[in-house]
């Protein structure tokens, strides 16, 4: 299957609300973005619809330089580390169980306590 890098290269700005709109349902959101999307007939006729904004190119694989491609294709499950329990189940290590961390109590804000001065006043 080959794909589409879609580049951003002019603005949107004093264009119709249209062609915005399908600049954003292209993935671009800023200038000199690049997006990698399937070459289906619904992409090119977003493309045939903005080419004074964009440029366009045939790829085989979508790559990025040191970055793993985005958008729905490419995505993936979370990136959390999992620990074992012991039923074998993994469990996220934000929601492990941790003997190590003491609790520490939380702050408390002190309650006003009225001046000598201002209480006087109040009784006069």
């Amino acid at each position: 299957m080959s794909w589409l890098k879609i580049t951003l290269k002019h603005s949107p700005i004093g264009h119709n609300e249209t062609q915005k709109r399908t600049v954003r349902a292209l993935g671009l959101r800023r200038l000199h973005q690049t997006v990698y999307q399937p070459d289906n007939p619904s992409i090119r006729g977003m493309i045939t619809r903005i080419p004074h904004l964009l440029h366009v190119e045939v790829v085989q694989e979508p790559t990025v330089e040191g970055k793993a491609p985005r958008g729905r294709a490419s995505q993936q499950t979370s990136m959390i580390p999992v620990t074992q329990n012991d039923g074998g189940v993994g469990i996220p290590t934000s929601e492990a169980p941790s003997e190590e961390q003491p609790s520490t109590p939380k702050r408390r804000r002190r309650a006003k306590e009225a001046s000598p001065a201002s209480a006087e006043e109040a009784s006069s």
